[in-house]
């Protein structure tokens, strides 16, 4: 006489088993990815507290960020690509605007941005080229901050 198997069992759990793992899994790999979300988030770097290049208020950095780019402007026309002329054009449009919305003397603060600019650069701590580079930057990305998009970097 031949034995006969019982019934043939599946190494897999049972349908309401199976479902429990995958909804627990899902919600763990769901909580690792809002924890790294969030941990990326807090330490993801903020925008500096205050002003750039310590200025006073909002009114003083658009001054010193236009004489940055009007700086940048005159040192730099005709020696780098079209897309970062173009870019520091911009910086200046958008600093020039920016002064414009403060309101106020428009050539005060303009001389003044140009002041602070020739303080720091006759301070002799790095080149010229070199703090105009970095300030040129630092300005970009302040202006960013504040909600402009580049054409020249599109």
């Amino acid at each position: 006489m031949v034995a006969q198997a019982g019934p043939a069992r599946s190494r897999r759990a049972s349908d309401g088993q199976g479902r429990w793992r995958w909804i627990a899994g899902g919600g763990l790999a769901l909580a690792v990815v809002a924890g790294l979300f969030y941990g990326i988030w807090r330490l993801a770097p903020a925008s500096a507290p205050g002003y750039l290049f310590g200025t006073p208020n909002m009114t003083a950095e658009a001054g010193y960020c236009l004489a940055v780019a009007r700086a940048s402007q005159a040192m730099t026309r005709g020696k780098v690509t079209a897309g970062m002329t173009g870019f520091i054009d911009e910086q200046a449009t958008f600093w020039l605007r920016r002064l414009r919305d403060r309101g106020g003397d428009l050539a005060t603060h303009i001389a003044a941005g140009e002041a602070a600019l020739g303080r720091d650069l006759a301070r002799g701590v790095v080149t010229d080229s070199q703090h105009l580079a970095t300030a040129t930057k630092q300005c970009g990305y302040r202006a960013v901050e504040l909600g402009h998009r580049f054409r020249a970097f599109q």
